[in-house]
Order: structure tokens, then C-alpha cells, then sequence
């Protein structure tokens, strides 16, 4: 993971293939980074407490800020933008 350049607000995330684990690896370094159907992070709540529009979240591996950097910048994936 790295900051866009200034005055880009999306840029292309890689390909992702799910790999079924037992035990991931995890490591302090990782980020939990949500992955949001619409560029609207809002939606209804469904009973499990969790929003609509959430589809679930991946372990993103990066060496150079802590996790706690791209929750403060809000860094999401969106699967479709709604231009």
C-alpha cells in the first residue's frame, strides 16, 4: 500500500485471489481494509449489525506506515464506482 498521487481520489488495486487458510499469517503490520460495494460507505443496517454496502474486509500486508495511518485516512476498496 502507498498515498495516491495528489489529486488522484481512486487508483487500481491488483487482482485478488482468495485463498481458503486454516491459520492465516498475520503480522502487527497488517491492515484490515474494508471492501465497500458503492463508493458510499453508508447503508442500511441488516441484522447482523453491519452495513449493507459492506461486502467484508481483507488483510492488506504493507511495510510502511502502521495500520492506525490508513484507518485515520479512511483507505477502503470499492468494488464498483458509482460515477
Amino acid at each position: 500500500m502507498a498515498d495516491q498521487k495528489p489529486g488522484v481520489t481512486y487508483c487500481d488495486a491488483p487482482v485478488f485471489h482468495f485463498i481458503p487458510t486454516d491459520k492465516p499469517k498475520e503480522s502487527k503490520l497488517d491492515y484490515e481494509c474494508p471492501i465497500y460495494k458503492t463508493t458510499e460507505r453508508t447503508g442500511t443496517l441488516s441484522t447482523t449489525g453491519l452495513s449493507t454496502n459492506l461486502m467484508r474486509s481483507v488483510m492488506l500486508y504493507q511495510t510502511m506506515e502502521h495500520p492506525d495511518y490508513w484507518i485515520k485516512k479512511g483507505a477502503a476498496l470499492v468494488a464498483n464506482l458509482n460515477d
